[in-house]
């Protein structure tokens, strides 16, 4: 079993970086988006592991590629904003010709430039964008709940909101 802490992860998000890109290609990780874990199942994901959500999260965004960042849910969950939902995929947004198809992520591609951020070691996009892109997708008093909860831990303001909105609606 692959250790838990930085080091671990950063590991296993390596193996998956240069795990083979093209549609069908294995290789010695066992295929595209899989790595030797020593299990008889002859590679896994790194979502397979038992890593932990954070841990899942580092490996989708690493295994997306350069310029990726969590987003969307994910990114709102990450910043604390709703709560972590395990058993959702992993929601990562890439620039326009980022990476293929992950199981297990739900990749979003946009034309539109995005700050990325760390926390926790995580390539994120900020709680504004994060809320952007999580009010496409979450009901209306989800979404302002999540807001309400920005606001009160100060991640993110109506001024950050509306500059966020501005920069995304000009470009679309």
């Amino acid at each position: 079993m692959i250790g838990r802490g930085l080091a671990g992860l950063e590991m296993v998000a390596g193996a998956i970086e240069e795990a083979p890109r093209g549609r069908g290609s294995q290789g010695s990780l066992g295929g595209p988006g899989r790595i030797e874990c020593g299990c008889d199942r002859g590679g896994c994901r790194p979502w397979d592991l038992g890593l932990e959500w954070r841990g899942r999260c580092l490996a989708a965004v690493k295994a997306c590629g350069p310029g990726a960042a969590l987003s969307h849910y994910s990114a709102a969950a990450l910043w604390r904003l709703v709560e972590i939902d395990e058993s959702r995929p992993i929601d990562v947004t890439v620039p326009m010709r980022g990476a293929r198809e992950i199981p297990g992520v739900s990749i979003h591609r946009t034309r539109v430039p995005f700050e990325v951020v760390s926390l926790d070691g995580i390539p994120v996009t900020t709680p504004a964008r994060a809320l952007l892109d999580f009010a496409t997708m979450a009901p209306f008093d989800v979404l302002r709940r999540a807001v309400r909860e920005a606001m009160a831990r100060k991640r993110a303001g109506v001024r950050d909101l509306v500059a966020v909105r501005g920069r995304t609606a000009r470009r679309t």
